[in-house]
């Protein structure tokens, strides 16, 4: 069964069953962004990112997963313990994925392994192409202390002209995003010519590349079977509104008409994500 099917398949388990619950949202195009309401978020509490590993309270441990959930369990070889694919519970967009590590890892950079499993997911969305998304660091909006990479539908809200164009004006390697405000370094992906593992470990590089040009200790990744961007943080939110990657991505979830009003309110939405980043330099 293809990996697309296996997740046609979970959803429709994970509906049946009552283990799915898709958060309503009013989408809201404001420019080039896309602003998502969801009001019944207002009452979720935030996650406490100092949970002990396991048990319980982690809900990627492999004693505590709703079956209903699961996709499917990605292998894994040598020292990876391997990668499990999830729907995400709480979704505003269809087929919203995790790929999550079997043995607990703490949420840091992403190995080779991790991009392997990864791009064979994205794999799996064809022409309609997938991003990739991670949050890493107190100021990034992660979520939970568990490695998990989170996968969309690439939306049409993503500053694609902007990356191709910074990495078409370069002969390979890293390269910062002039025509964004805030600091970014993108990268183009080839696996055309290069196998997944080389990848992974030329996406590792450019990582380690990245710090060396800024200091940071949160960013946030997006990727697709084509480029791979870096957005360093500088904190995790802006007035009253989060932000994690996929705000680099264009779109902001939001959780009352309130914060709707606090964006629209802005001479140009890019200076929020200017503010939680760093300024270009």
């Amino acid at each position: 069964m293809s990996l697309l099917a296996s997740v046609e398949r979970a959803v429709e388990r994970a509906r049946s069953a009552g283990a799915l619950r898709f958060l309503p949202t009013k989408p809201v195009n404001h420019g080039r962004f896309i602003l998502r309401v969801a009001e019944s978020l207002r009452s979720k509490p935030k996650p406490k990112l100092e949970r002990k590993p396991g048990g319980d309270q982690d809900p990627f441990d492999r004693k505590s997963l709703e079956k209903e959930l699961v996709v499917c369990d990605l292998e894994g070889s040598g020292d990876d313990g391997g990668h499990t694919v999830l729907l995400n519970k709480f979704p505003v967009v269809d087929n919203h994925l995790l790929v999550v590590t079997q043995r607990f890892e703490p949420q840091d950079a992403l190995r080779r392994v991790d991009y392997k499993a990864v791009f064979q997911v994205l794999s799996a969305f064809g022409e309609r192409e997938g991003l990739a998304f991670y949050n890493c660091g107190p100021h990034s909006g992660m979520s939970q202390p568990h490695k998990h990479v989170q996968v969309v539908p690439l939306p049409s809200s993503i500053f694609k002209e902007e990356i191709e164009e910074a990495i078409g004006a370069r002969d390979g390697g890293l390269c910062p995003v002039d025509g964004l405000p805030f600091a970014c370094f993108a990268c183009a992906v080839d696996l055309g010519t290069k196998s997944v593992e080389d990848v992974g470990s030329e996406l590792e590089r450019m990582y380690e590349e990245a710090k060396e040009r800024i200091e940071f200790d949160s960013y946030n990744l997006l990727f697709t079977q084509k480029w791979w961007l870096l957005v360093p943080r500088s904190r995790d939110g802006f007035g009253p509104i989060g932000i994690n990657a996929m705000g680099y991505a264009g779109t902001f979830l939001l959780r009352t008409q309130e914060e709707v009003d606090f964006v629209t309110g802005q001479e140009d939405p890019m200076s929020i994500l200017t503010s939680t980043g760093f300024e270009t330099q």
